[in-house]
């Protein structure tokens, strides 16, 4: 199996590493190169990662052989997705029989060029509202991959070794996707159906976790016409002491707080991802009066939406803090 790996700088290392190693695992339990791979950039020679770190990679029309799998890893959501090389190399894969996928970013790519249409895909959670704006034809789930026919998406960072895992478990089977993930610590095989939960609350008391996981789903799915804490409180069926007292303890926030985080989160997101305007974010993030939005973002991430609007045009995007904040950081915006 020939492998292409697409990587667009500044790519994330961890996750296109993660993605490649099983393989060379893989090759030296079975004692032979089965799954061979190249990594690849439009030009070639050295790229930068987020990290600082530059790797070398081979130019793209060196790739001669129809690769069975080409993968796009990509970390940066900037609008400068019109790889003409790229694109051009994988409609042509494409149409040859390649199965195309993409790490983390990289589905932005995928979808611009209509790879995606009426498929089910995933991203990494901190760009998941964007993504769901810019490309309405994609269902788009928070699946830690989603491999729908000849189409592979993952969310990125270490659900990228899962990945590989499930390619190796395809072509050669459970036991020696086994061997590898047991070769790598990796721990039990997830499948794709794995959410990503980025509201994982490593504690003893699973009772309290329960209410807490059922809390911030509500509060998700209502950002956009927020309800009220009493409200959300008879929604779960316990009391605001409580539903108070829980938060406290395992965010360190209150729910108001922490409901206002998840509303400004999504609208940094699509500040920075999309082109909607200001006042379309104020409504999808839930606040009724542009004044009030533009003093809230300001208050938690320090530069009203416009200014940081400009200055993440072209930069890799991290705008979701979703737990844990230090109480002086906090916005004190209505809900």
């Amino acid at each position: 199996m020939f492998i292409v790996i697409y990587a667009s700088p500044p790519f994330n290392l961890l996750m296109t590493q993660s993605f490649i190693d099983p393989f060379r695992v893989a090759n030296k339990l079975l004692g032979n190169e089965h799954f061979r791979w190249c990594m690849v950039s439009e030009t070639g020679g050295l790229i930068s990662s987020l990290n600082g770190q530059h790797i070398a990679t081979d130019p793209l029309a060196s790739v001669l052989d129809l690769p069975d799998i080409a993968m796009v890893s990509a970390s940066t959501t900037s609008d400068n997705f019109h790889h003409l090389k790229i694109g051009y190399a994988l409609r042509r894969w494409e149409r040859q029989g390649a199965w195309i996928g993409s790490l983390s970013s990289g589905a932005f790519i995928l979808a611009d060029l209509g790879l995606l249409d009426g498929r089910k895909a995933t991203v990494h959670f901190e760009v998941f509202d964007s993504f769901v704006e810019r490309y309405p034809s994609v269902y788009v789930t928070d699946d830690t991959f989603v491999i729908d026919e000849k189409r592979i998406t993952c969310c990125g960072g270490v659900g990228s070794v899962d990945l590989a895992l499930e390619i190796i478990r395809g072509q050669c089977g459970a036991n020696l996707a086994n061997s590898v993930s047991r070769y790598m610590f990796h721990g039990n095989l997830r499948p794709g159906d794995t959410p990503q939960d980025p509201n994982g609350f490593h504690q003893n008391n699973r009772a309290a976790t329960n209410i807490l996981v059922r809390a911030i789903l509500a509060m998700k799915q209502q950002i956009e016409e927020p309800c009220s804490i009493p409200d959300l409180s008879d929604l779960l069926n316990v009391s605001q002491r409580r539903l108070q007292a829980l938060f406290k303890a395992q965010t360190g926030l209150s729910p108001h707080r922490y409901f206002l985080h998840l509303r400004l989160a999504r609208a940094k997101d699509l500040v920075c991802n999309t082109d909607m305007t200001l006042s379309e974010i104020a409504l999808a993030s839930g606040f009724r009066s542009h004044v009030q939005f533009c003093k809230a973002y300001k208050l938690r991430y320090g530069v009203p939406p416009s200014g940081d609007r400009n200055r993440w045009n072209t930069r890799p995007t991290f705008a979701s803090q979703y737990f844990m904040e230090k109480p002086d950081t906090v916005a004190d915006g209505q809900s």
